[in-house]
């Protein structure tokens, strides 16, 4: 591997490969056997202007770290590097851990070493919990490795489905072929970063997070959740280093243009409607349309709920128990009264809620008599 260009300031090693044939390995510089630093296979500009094409190896992604995220070779799914196995989850939702000599596209992969760890006491939304991660992580220019563990109350996750070899559609044209899932009462890990803006094209900035549960058969690209009982730890970075492809398709990629919004558009998982004659974002459409989307959660997870009540009905009725349980009720009532204050949700209005819920799974069950 020939070393190309060295950049060093203060707490920063930035380091520029030119990759060789996949497979080959290379001697390891000091900056890349830092115990904090982060390589980067590929560029994540020319990922999501489309180049898919596989060229990295796994075997060798590991050779740099037991931790990290990427795509995997033609965009099938999404790639999450974890405890030095590296696993795909893909369009399907079906995941897998993945063999050596299979390729990866784009991969950013580190030593993990975490020096900070955070329990919170309560449970968070993704602004909350981002909103958590930055009043710790202070340095705004800072290189973060970030894992989180635990259980979640609800967790949106997607996945891509394969492109042909050598399409080279844009990602943020294909978000119409995104497949989502939506995991409730989920155990696992996230792994992620959160990189600064200077860092936008050859990685991607801000919050980036990879999904694996605890069964290592579910996961993704993270879009949406809601924490329960989780445990954050933080590595922070010093240097990284960019292995750029030896390949005629990276010989003539267009990294002039602009992709930021399509970057963001990626990363959340689809594109931002709301917006003034300005340009700006209009605020308040954002937030209806983000309750328009906790609305859908609402319903479904109501539905599930049902679901479960007619189950315990059917169950009632084989062996000839009464349809109403007050205790029960008073026990479910108490501990919904408990965690909506820690919310901030009146005791009033979870109780007329539960009541409601009540009302309608007792109708549910007795229409099972019927």
């Amino acid at each position: 591997m020939r070393l190309i260009h060295i950049l060093t300031i203060p707490v920063l090693a930035l380091i520029i490969l030119s990759a060789r044939p996949a497979g080959q390995s290379h001697t390891h510089s000091k900056a890349d056997t830092s115990q904090h630093h982060l390589y980067t296979a590929g560029i994540g500009g020319a990922l999501i202007g489309g180049l898919y094409d596989g060229i990295y190896p796994y075997g060798t992604l590991k050779q740099h770290g037991n931790f990290g995220l990427g795509a995997p070779a033609l965009l099938d799914g999404e790639l999450i590097i974890f405890n030095g196995k590296i696993y795909q989850t893909q369009y399907t939702g079906k995941t897998f851990e993945v063999n050596d000599q299979q390729l990866a596209s784009f991969a950013m992969v580190n030593y993990f070493h975490p020096t900070i760890k955070i329990t919170p006491n309560k449970a968070m939304d993704k602004t909350a919990l981002f909103h958590l991660l930055d009043s710790v992580l202070t340095n705004v220019n800072g290189m973060y490795a970030i894992h989180i563990s635990g259980t979640f109350s609800m967790l949106k996750t997607r996945a891509f489905p394969p492109v042909k070899e050598h399409q080279h559609t844009p990602l943020a044209d294909m978000l119409s072929l995104q497949h989502f899932f939506t995991y409730n009462s989920a155990q696992g890990d996230l792994v992620g970063y959160r990189l600064p803006v200077f860092m936008d094209n050859t990685n991607i900035s801000g919050y980036h997070f990879h999904f694996l549960s605890a069964q290592k058969n579910e996961g993704g690209h993270m879009i949406d959740l809601l924490t329960d009982h989780i445990q954050i730890e933080i590595d922070v970075l010093d240097s990284y280093g960019v292995q750029v492809p030896a390949t005629s398709d990276y010989e003539h990629f267009d990294f002039k243009k602009n992709r930021e919004e399509d970057i963001k558009s990626v990363e959340r998982g689809g594109k931002a409607q709301a917006q003034t004659q300005g340009g700006k974002v209009d605020t308040m459409t954002v937030y209806r349309e983000k309750i328009d989307q906790l609305d859908k959660q609402i319903v479904q997870l109501l539905g599930e709920r049902m679901e479960a009540a007619r189950a315990i009905g059917t169950y009632k009725m084989v062996h000839k128990i009464g349809v109403v349980q007050s205790n029960r009720f008073n026990e479910v009532l108490q501990r919904a009264i408990a965690e909506g204050k820690q919310l901030g949700l009146s005791e009033e209005f979870i109780k007329k809620l539960y009541e409601d819920v009540h009302a309608e799974s007792v109708r549910q069950q007795e229409a099972l008599k019927q």
